[in-house]
């Protein structure tokens, strides 16, 4: 009996610490996101409009969104001050950011292309569709910055941010896929692959830090897509965005 006594405080440690050990291990980890509020489409010329963000970390928790840079793609249309207050000086559109230094998002506000404005002809429009936040399949690899699937002009394209940057490597191509198991195929020029690996190869990277665009052919829909992927042919995947 006394040395059951003595067994039982033992068991009872071991358990606790395997419980610790698990919960540690389970904590579920999605990518942090920023996004700006509220989500409007327009506003009148003279109007004005006082935007916010909502920042979730990693572990999907509301928290501090640190500080905040705002910009507007067109402010002689569209202005917007360090405090997030935007006004419409002029017809036309512009696309509204804000960034934390380390993820952007984005608002199109008064999209109209160039042949339907009369009051600003040739003007660019931008349509943005889907938007995700890199983040590395493992320790060994980089990967950070916003990738983007926008339309410009009625052309798709995909686009990575100021903030982006991933490992280098001989062969590293921007994947745009249903299925993150790794079947993927690289065939340079080929867009549209196969329904097996169900991806689109947007281009091998030219840079491993900062923006570059691509244009997807007509025909090929990128916002049907779920995930953009950063593969190296040689097999390592160095990140993955979940496209939202």
């Amino acid at each position: 009996m006394k040395q059951l006594l003595k067994i039982i405080p033992v068991l009872l440690a071991v358990l606790v610490q395997s419980c610790v050990g698990t919960d540690l291990v389970d904590d579920p980890v999605i990518p942090a996101k920023l996004t700006m509020l509220p989500r409007i489409d327009s506003l009148s010329v003279g109007q004005e409009q006082v935007f916010s963000v909502k920042y979730t970390n990693k572990f999907g928790i509301e928290a501090a969104s640190g500080n905040l840079t705002w910009s507007s793609s067109h402010p002689e249309r569209i202005a917007i001050n360090a405090s997030g207050n935007a006004k419409a000086l002029t017809s036309g559109s512009a696309t509204l950011y804000v960034t934390n230094e380390t993820l952007t998002d984005s608002i199109v506000l008064n999209r109209l292309s160039g042949s339907n404005n009369p009051n600003n002809p040739g003007n660019s429009d931008t349509s943005f569709l889907k938007q995700g936040v890199f983040m590395p399949v493992t320790n060994h690899y980089t990967a950070k910055g916003t990738v983007y699937v926008q339309t410009v002009n009625g052309v798709s394209q995909i686009r990575t941010d100021a903030n982006f940057g991933t490992s280098a490597g001989p062969s590293v191509y921007l994947l745009l896929t249903n299925h993150t198991n790794g079947s993927y195929s690289v065939t340079p020029g080929n867009y549209a692959i196969s329904a097996v690996s169900a991806q689109i190869t947007a281009n091998k990277l030219t840079s491993f830090s900062g923006v570059q665009t691509w244009n997807i052919p007509p025909g090929v829909h990128p916002a049907d897509y779920k995930y953009a992927v950063l593969y190296c042919v040689l097999g390592p995947i160095f990140g993955i965005a979940e496209l939202q």
